[in-house]
């Protein structure tokens, strides 16, 4: 599933920058990030699988434009299978609603209500697409917890009024930026993806800080190799990368070495940071020091030199 999502993800990317820029992105989110540690150290959770059925989608949508009856009934498949994996994967279609009012609002006054009866079409056949590959998973829940719609549990670790965004992003404890460092990069760029294409850009910041929103506003989760909500993302910050290393390129050729020396940098940190949470050198409840993060991992080093 991963492999095949970063593919996808490779052909996105591809319609907007160079080889170069496309796998350097790929391989800085995939190996630099905690997709790697859900591709070989548990791929039995719905990571991979959450990456590739968003990989899906967003290779469906993009680019922009008017939609056939038929790109909207595979839209609506992908979202019911995104939803199928992982019900909060739904916050994707807000890039749909996004691109939706852009249209509005770009079109002529006399179109514009040909535009919203355009949409309102399409959504329709998009939500009865989405409900053909939905329902037997909400006949499921329906029978095990009388809610057809969610589960209950996840419902219940919910606390909209307050969300814990500085944490989620920057705590020791399964951060997104934090422990996978090279998310700076990804999601504090977004401007070179704007200056790139942006409608784009906007629709998928849009959708980050809503994702951001939502996660922040739950409990997080032990057992968790960093900020795991997020690797449904990957083919954002596939695009934000890729948009930063293209645009440093093209204002200075031969920046090269230096790029390539900063990723593999944060690729050897990404990967110390598996092996001490994987040998259980840090505990696995979110309890870590700002210690244990930084110099744990020459401590581990050197234990295992040692022994």
């Amino acid at each position: 599933y991963v492999s095949v999502g970063f593919y996808l993800i490779y052909r996105i990317s591809r319609r907007y920058f160079s080889v170069f820029s496309s796998i350097l992105a790929i391989l800085g989110i995939w190996l630099a990030a905690n997709p790697i540690y859900y591709t070989i150290i548990e791929p039995s959770m719905s990571q991979g699988a959450q990456l590739f059925t968003t990989a899906l989608f967003m290779y469906i949508w993009l680019p922009f434009r008017f939609r056939t009856y038929k790109d909207w009934f595979f839209i609506g498949i992908t979202v019911g299978l995104m939803a199928l994996i992982h019900w909060q994967n739904l916050i994707f279609i807000s890039v749909l609603i996004a691109e939706g009012f852009y249209f509005i609002i770009k079109s002529e006054k006399d179109k514009k209500w040909a535009v919203v009866q355009r949409y309102i079409k399409g959504g329709f056949i998009a939500i009865c697409a989405a409900l053909l590959i939905y329902t037997p998973q909400m006949l499921t829940w329906n029978a095990m917890f009388g809610f057809p719609i969610v589960n209950p549990r996840d419902l219940n670790q919910l606390d909209l009024l307050h969300p814990k965004l500085w944490q989620y992003l920057f705590s020791p404890g399964c951060s997104l930026l934090i422990w996978t460092p090279i998310m700076f990069l990804a999601v504090l760029w977004f401007i070179p993806l704007y200056k790139k294409d942006k409608k784009v850009a906007i629709c998928l910041f849009i959708t980050f800080l809503l994702q951001w929103y939502f996660y922040s506003c739950t409990a997080y989760k032990q057992g968790s190799y960093g900020a795991r909500h997020f690797v449904s993302s990957s083919p954002i910050f596939v695009l934000t990368l890729a948009a930063l290393i293209e645009s440093r390129i093209k204002k200075h050729p031969h920046e090269y070495l230096w790029i390539l020396s900063i990723f593999t940098i944060l690729l050897i940190w990404n990967l110390l940071f598996i092996a001490q949470y994987t040998l259980k050198f840090i505990p696995h409840d979110g309890s870590i020091s700002w210690d244990e993060l930084i110099w744990g991992k020459f401590k581990m080093i050197k234990h295992l030199i040692r022994y």
